[in-house]
């Protein structure tokens, strides 16, 4: 994969590491140079590595779309090759190496009116906490057993 900055030696074995799956820590506290030049070497491995994620995340979504493509044809060979053996009133058929057949599929439930099925059929479920309304709450006040924590993280321009 074609790097966006050229990498000196350290941060090329830095990067392949990383590539790897292997730790890299010791490696990173080994350098001895100057800290903002620690820190550009640190921001070009990590800009290379988010453009080759950029790239697999990219043909990930290009080969999805092309799965799709062919499940969507598979699912509509199969239909045209039971509704032709439907229309025929045939319930198998011996073609070369292969056999088509007609089969019942497992029973499904279909429930009409809910408020029929007697209570012995349905699960308790304790209850579920809404998220998004607890935080507004806490935002706008102290709520007992909840709080807000704020975290740092780091930018790169």
């Amino acid at each position: 994969m074609p790097s966006l900055y050229e990498l000196t030696g350290s941060f090329i074995h830095i990067q392949n590491l990383i590539e790897d799956g292997e730790d890299f820590a010791d490696t990173l506290e080994s350098l001895e140079m100057a800290y903002e030049d620690k820190l550009e070497g640190y921001g070009k491995v990590i800009r290379n590595l988010e453009g080759d994620i950029a790239s697999y995340k990219s043909e990930e979504k290009r080969l999805n779309d092309r799965r799709k493509v062919l499940e969507n044809g598979l699912a509509r060979i199969k239909a045209a090759a039971f509704d032709s053996l439907k229309a025929t009133g045939l319930k198998t058929v011996e073609a070369g190496t292969f056999k088509f057949s007609v089969n019942k599929s497992q029973a499904s439930l279909s429930v009409t009116d809910q408020s029929l099925i007697p209570k012995l059929y349905f699960i308790e479920q304790e209850p579920k906490l809404d998220t998004a309304l607890l935080k507004e709450a806490v935002k706008n006040g102290e709520v007992p057993g909840a709080s807000l924590t704020q975290g740092e993280y780091l930018k790169i321009k």
